[in-house]
Formats: structure tokens, sequence, C-alpha cells
């Protein structure tokens, strides 16, 4: 018989099926958080056996790399025996001996950066940090720019090497204060040339011309003061990673420096092509190696096939190489293509500073300045305007050129004299020409008003 506190249906006691239900469920409950708790367990052990590990590593490499920064700065040391070029092969040995297993870029990368710790290089500016900031200053008066990079262009054999080599050698002897019109500034620094572009035997016959070397008594020739480093063909540097390690060495050991680099296409590392993006990433390079050491660079390039006014579109190769400099220079032929005894040449800039503009010229004992730039160039422009006069033109304007040099004008009257007898209503013909020759600003004129026999306007060359 059923009751009110049971339910039975079939024979068969619900409520007390949904209480072990129950009991069942919180117990898999229990069971689950119990299991989760052990596996976090079992996952905390082992991240924390795993970050003793790390940091056993981490601490040991810490370590060894300690040894290695410390190792570097022996390497860096000015009287330390290991080479310039035997820094690779060491480190790789010592990281070999002590388990470091770094690649030769980790060790270049380890040097670089103990390079400019040791150089005081700044990772970045700050809030708190003071930066010096001075006007743009210059080593050569509107033409090479103070600790900072210069690039001078120009085509083969324009006596671009011989330039810079008679600069150095005014500037460094202090007999004089300027060159070819244009100031000195302080004193010639250190000078380290890197001229891969030419032997040993010419560059010692040029130096000594202008100073910069000397003839000992066996007759050899040895490089002199402000000339600390030379290196040629016969003793190659390009700008790899040794060349510049080179440089970078050789720079710190100086406050100032100048660093001649003759010429950038043979001092490129192989494989780097002039028309590539990446033309110019050597000299990038060369520029973040010596900016601690307030090095002022001049870097010899050739000019293209292009004639260009601009200082800038003149260098031969990828365009990034001339926006990398502070300052262009560029040497070109005033009137080479038109008269090969024209040895003028214009000098020109393009950059940061004021533009300049000088004619000059290379004779045996040097180079030399010729005349004004702006009124050789209107000399120029006048020469030409002449000579692209027809000949009834040049005729006439001859005529009044050499009676202006004995101080007399000339009219249409003595103009119309010189025309041929094939030549119809000589009056008006002359004054035509007289006329056309004052638009072309070739003569001057003005109109005198007398009596009835005046011959009119009056004409003289400018």
């Amino acid at each position: 018989m059923q009751t009110s506190s049971t339910n039975f249906e079939y024979g068969y006691d619900i409520n007390a099926q949904q209480i072990a239900d129950n009991a069942k469920y919180e117990l898999m409950q229990e069971h689950k958080k119990g299991r989760k708790f052990i596996l976090n367990q079992k996952k905390k052990v082992k991240a924390e056996k795993e970050e003793k590990k790390l940091n056993y590593i981490v601490e040991g490499f810490t370590k060894k790399k300690t040894k290695l920064e410390k190792e570097i700065e022996i390497l860096l040391e000015s009287d330390c025996p290991i080479k310039t070029q035997d820094r690779i092969i060491y480190l790789r040995e010592f990281c070999r001996k002590n388990n470091l297993g770094l690649k030769d870029d980790d060790i270049r990368n380890a040097l670089w950066e103990a390079r400019s710790k040791k150089n005081g290089v700044i990772e970045s500016f700050t809030p708190d940090t003071p930066i010096e900031v001075v006007d743009d200053n210059w080593v050569w008066d509107g033409l090479i720019m103070k600790s900072d990079s210069n690039l001078l262009s120009a085509r083969a054999k324009t006596g671009k090497t011989t330039l810079m080599v008679e600069f150095i050698g005014k500037w460094s002897r202090g007999v004089v204060d300027e060159f070819l019109g244009k100031k000195f500034t302080g004193k010639c620094p250190p000078v380290i040339i890197v001229g891969t572009d030419m032997p040993a035997n010419r560059w010692m016959k040029l130096l000594n011309k202008f100073g910069l070397a000397q003839i000992n008594n066996d007759g050899k020739y040895s490089v002199i003061d402000p000339i600390k480093n030379l290196y040629t063909l016969d003793n190659p540097l390009h700008l790899d990673q040794k060349g510049l390690a080179t440089i970078a060495d050789l720079v710190s050991n100086y406050d100032e420096s100048f660093l001649l680099l003759d010429s950038y296409q043979r001092c490129l590392p192989k494989g780097i092509q002039e028309n590539s993006n990446n033309f110019s990433d050597p000299f990038q390079d060369l520029q973040e190696i010596i900016s601690p050491h307030n090095c002022t660079l001049l870097v010899i390039h050739h000019s293209g096939k292009q004639r260009s006014n601009s200082a800038v579109d003149s260098a031969r190769g990828h365009s990034s190489l001339t926006d990398s400099p502070s300052q262009c220079l560029d040497l070109k032929y005033l009137n080479r293509h038109e008269d090969l005894q024209d040895k003028r040449i214009i000098l020109s800039t393009d950059g940061r500073g004021e533009g300049s503009n000088l004619i000059i010229k290379q004779e045996d004992t040097g180079w030399i300045l010729e005349g004004n730039f702006e009124e050789v160039m209107d000399q120029e422009k006048h020469r030409k305007t002449i000579e692209s006069l027809i000949e009834r033109q040049q005729d006439i304007y001859k005529l009044v050129e050499e009676r202006t040099n004995k101080n007399m004008y000339t009219t249409y009257v003595e103009a119309a004299a010189i025309l041929d007898d094939e030549v119809e209503d000589k009056d008006r013909q002359a004054r035509a020409t007289l006329e056309q020759l004052v638009k072309k600003k070739l003569l001057k004129t003005n109109k005198v008003i007398t009596d009835k026999e005046s011959r009119g306007k009056r004409y003289w060359t400018t």
C-alpha cells in the first residue's frame, strides 16, 4: 500500500533514486575538481622546473656573455696584439671553447655594440639627455662641412684627387689661410687616406708634390704629418666588415680626424651593384661608425655621363648615394666638349649649406682660381650668342666692336657701307640688323634727335 511520503511507480522509489543520482553527481564534481587541482599542481611544478632550468641557462649564458664582452673590451684596446682582421677568428674560437654557440654575425654585432659602448654612443635621446647642437661649420668655407659627410663627384681624369690632396697640403702647412678664394677653418687634424683607387707609387708622387710625403736617404718615400694612415691599391681597404672595423679603430684614436676615401666604387664590397637600392649601404655604415669621433669624411666618386648643373644629380649610380651625405661637390669641364684646349672646370656644391660655384683650372703646379663665376658664365653666354649669329649679323657686330674699342659710335650709315652690293635697300637692312643685335643684348643704343642730317641712333657693344 502506497503512503504519502513515498512515491512508487511500478514498484520503483523515484525519490530515493533522485537522491542517489544527486549524490553521485556531487561526487563526480568533487572528483573533477580534485583532478583539475592535481593537474594544475603538476603544471605548476613543471613550470617551476622549466623556469629554474631556463634561469639556469640564462644565468649561465649571461655569465658567458659577460665573459665575451670582457674579452671584446680587451680586443678593442689600442695595445692589443690581435689584429683587427683576426678578431672574428679569435672570438669564434673563444665562443667554441665556452659553448656559446654564436655565429659570425652574432660576434660582429657584439663587436659593434662593444665599440659603440666604448665610444659613449647613446642608444636613444630622452628628455633627460642633454644634446649639444652647433651651427653648420666648415673646414673649407662653403665647400667641405666639418665633422660631417661630403661626396665629391667628377668624371675620370678631371683632377678630383689632386684637388683634395692639394687642399690637405695647403691646409696642413698653415702657410696660407685660404685656397681658391675659400678660407680654411681651424687646424688640419690627423688625416687617414683610404686610397684603393691608386697604387702606392702614384700616391707617393702626388703626396710628395704637395708636401705630404718625403723622399728618404735610401730613395724610398714615406708619408709625413698630418697623414697618419695610407691604404692603396697595393694594400687595399674596402667597406666590408673588416674594413669598417679597421676604420672605426683608426678614427677612434683621435679627437678629430679627416678621412679621405678614394674612390667609393673601388672600396665597395663585392656583390654590390651601382644601380641597386643598396648601393649606398656601405656609405651609411661608414657614416655610422665614424659619427661618434668628430670625423670629417670626404668620399671621391665618379660622375655619370649625363650633363647636369646639379652636384646631386651628377654622381653615378643609384640616387640613394647622394641622399646620404650632407654636402655634394661636383667637378665638370666648362667647355671641353666644344674646345679640347679649354681646361677650365666648374666646382659646384649642393647640400645643407649655401651652394657655391667656382671656376678653377689645374696647372702643373696645382689648381688656380680662373675668374669670377658670374662673369665667366656671362662671357660664355656672350660668346655662344655671337657664334650663333648669321654672317651679316657677325660682320656688323665685328664693325661695331672695332669702332667701340676706338671710342667711336656706329650708326646705320657705317653698317650699311660694309654690306654686300647684292643687298637691296642697305640702309633698311643695316638698321634692322643693328636692332636685332640690340635684342640679343650684344649692342646698346640711344636715340639722338638733331637736324635732318642726323644719322639717328648710335650703337656700341655691351
